[in-house]
């Protein structure tokens, strides 16, 4: 039986707080909890950011595949992060399989 606390979720969906967003990550992963970012809107230009590997490293990260369409990025990041990319309804599950969620 699932505990509360082990699953964090984060919602990015501002350029706004990136860096709160990884410490957040950072201290959760290390309390050995399960960390899932889902990545839409303005958020997804964080895929440019330099800390966004250390990220994928350390929590379950997805990308809303139609905000990806919907911004002006380059191809490749959609390209070289293919492997991230969902549909929308995705979020509600990221949500549902955490305990705790909280929004950028």
């Amino acid at each position: 039986m699932k505990t509360m606390n082990e699953n964090l979720g984060i919602l990015v969906n501002s350029l706004n707080y990136f860096d709160h967003v990884i410490e957040l990550a950072r201290a959760a992963h290390a309390k050995g909890k399960e960390v899932r970012i889902h990545l839409s809107l303005q958020g997804i230009s964080l895929m440019q950011d330099k800390n966004f590997d250390e990220l994928s490293q350390i929590a379950s990260v997805t990308v809303c595949r139609e905000s990806l369409g919907s911004l002006d990025l380059p191809s490749e990041i959609g390209d070289m992060h293919g492997d991230l990319l969902v549909e929308p309804s995705k979020l509600s599950e990221v949500l549902a399989d955490c305990d705790r969620c909280v929004a950028f």
